[in-house]
C-alpha cells in the first residue's frame, strides 16, 4: 500500500512507513524543484502557502466531470466562490479562453489545466493544484537535493 497527501516531509514519509505503508507518493513536494516543468510564480505561489491557501473542490471541472481536486486558491476559484459555486453551465466566465498552450490550442477557464513553461495568457486564473503539504514547503530545491534531505528528516527524528 502506498500512501499519498500531505507527504512533504521525511517525518510524514517516517509516519506512513511506521504505519504500514510500503512507500509513499509526493506530489506537490515534487512540483516545487527545480526541474519543474511550472513558472516560477506557481512555485512561489507553493513556497508561499499556508494551511488556509489550498481548498478541496469541484470547481476546475470543465466538461462536466466532477472530480475533486485540492487546488490553491485563485482568482478562477475566488470568482466562482463568490457566485455561490455554480454548477457547469452558470460558472462566470466559464468558456473564456484563458491563455495558450505552446502549440497555440486554447485554454478555457475551468479546464483543470495547470500552467507550465511555454504557455501564455492568464496563468494565475488557471488551476493550480496543491495539496494539504504545501504549507510544509520553504524553499524550491534541486530534486537530488530534496530526495537527500528528505532521507536525513526520515532517519534523524
Amino acid at each position: 500500500m502506498l500512501v499519498a497527501g500531505g507527504i512533504s516531509t521525511g517525518e510524514d514519509i517516517r509516519n506512513a512507513i511506521h504505519n504500514g505503508a510500503a512507500g509513499v507518493v509526493r506530489g506537490t513536494r515534487i512540483i516545487a524543484t527545480k526541474e519543474s516543468e511550472h513558472p516560477d510564480f506557481y512555485l512561489q505561489k507553493l513556497v508561499d502557502a499556508d494551511e488556509h491557501d489550498t481548498v478541496y473542490t469541484n470547481c476546475y471541472n470543465h466538461g462536466g466531470w466532477n472530480a475533486m481536486h485540492r487546488v490553491l486558491r485563485n482568482s478562477t476559484f475566488l470568482n466562482w466562490e463568490a457566485a455561490g459555486c455554480p454548477q457547469v453551465g452558470d460558472k462566470p466566465g466559464e468558456g473564456e479562453v484563458e491563455a495558450n498552450g505552446e502549440s497555440g490550442y486554447d485554454i478555457v477557464r475551468y479546464s483543470g489545466h495547470e500552467p507550465i513553461k511555454g504557455v501564455t495568457g492568464d496563468m494565475e486564473a488557471m488551476c493550480m493544484y496543491a495539496g494539504e503539504g504545501a504549507k510544509n514547503i520553504h524553499d524550491i530545491p534541486s530534486a537530488g537535493d530534496l530526495v537527500e534531505r528528505l532521507w536525513v528528516e526520515f532517519e534523524n527524528k
